[in-house]
């Protein structure tokens, strides 16, 4: 068990006991809980014997509000993720989402990007990650994590390892950053605090790795995919048939666009239902692409953003996406 210092007993000048704060609380509360009904998923152990790391880049908000959620028997991971849907994002989330929205966007669509990038329903899958991070955090990730078109289908995972940079231990970082990009993964155990039992588990992601290869979600194979224009600001426009080659790779997918030639991509894939979701971006002779695509069995849909660096000036295109699976 780690709880340092931030976990432990805050004293006043006068030697007596003060108030504990809201990061006290929480890993007390958390501690309480695997006490009381053990651990209903792996992340949550390690977000109780990691919690002096982990309330350090956590906002004061969810702190609170996490601290609430177990007082009315909710289990760790549980709790923090589903404290993230009462947060408002701060100056910083704001300020960080719009750079975010206007680079991976290439100048289209930001304002929709904007409406959407706080929930699990964006394409991006990173805002929901920020929300419970506290704003140093946040703005960290905005300056290591996003500098061109190539960098946002790789976003999530970035901003995993900023958490570890922050000194979150790898596993715990992972069970964070995963179960709360996809929050609905997350249920909530049956267990009453003080009842002296383990109740029925909780469901959660419980490891590295941003996509799913179960029954529900198989991506995998080949696709044939038609371009078709939205808007764009080039001279001339580039709309052109590919295949899009998925393969299982673990617990994720690897992408590979096929027009005339092979690029690989990179990015990552989520599991929602039975749909399964895909941004990744691609590095071409005339530019950069960014591809958002959502699976379905024997066909896709999807948009993709693309950066044309071998014209003067350098332009933007955005083109809807179809395919079926070949």
């Amino acid at each position: 068990m780690t709880l340092a210092a931030a976990c432990g007993d805050e004293e006043t000048g006068g030697g007596g006991p003060g108030t504990a704060s809201a990061a006290e609380q929480l890993c007390s509360r958390m501690q309480d809980y695997l006490d009381a009904c053990g651990a209903s998923t792996p992340c949550d152990q390690a977000l109780v014997d990691d919690c002096s790391a982990l309330v350090g880049i956590l906002n004061d908000s969810l702190l609170q509000s996490a601290v609430d959620c177990i007082d009315t028997n909710g289990s760790p991971l549980s709790c923090l993720v589903g404290s993230v849907g009462g947060l408002q994002p701060t100056e910083t989330h704001l300020a960080v989402a719009a750079k975010i929205c206007d680079v991976c966007t290439g100048g289209f669509g930001v304002d929709e990007c904007m409406s959407v990038f706080f929930s699990e329903t964006s394409d991006l899958q990173l805002g929901i990650v920020l929300l419970p991070l506290s704003d140093d955090v946040v703005q960290k990730i905005g300056d290591d994590c996003v500098s061109d078109l190539l960098s946002c289908g790789t976003l999530v995972n970035c901003a995993g390892s900023t958490l570890l940079a922050q000194g979150l231990p790898e596993n715990t970082a992972d069970c964070l950053v995963d179960n709360l990009s996809n929050p609905s993964a997350v249920s909530m155990p049956e267990c009453t605090l003080g009842g002296g039992g383990a109740g029925t588990g909780g469901s959660g992601t419980g490891g590295s790795g941003t996509g799913g290869s179960g029954t529900t979600c198989n991506p995998a194979g080949s696709w044939a995919v038609t371009e078709t224009l939205v808007q764009s600001d080039c001279p001339t426009t580039i709309e052109a048939p590919f295949t899009l080659n998925v393969t299982a790779d673990g617990d994720s997918y690897a992408f590979d666009v096929q027009y005339d030639s092979s690029y690989p991509c990179s990015g990552s894939s989520s599991t929602e239902g039975g749909t399964c979701s895909a941004t990744f971006s691609c590095d071409f002779p005339q530019g950069q692409g960014l591809f958002s695509v959502d699976f379905e069995p024997n066909s896709l849909t999807g948009s993709e953003v693309y950066h044309v660096t071998d014209m003067e000036p350098a332009c933007f295109m955005q083109v809807d996406l179809a395919g079926t699976r070949q």
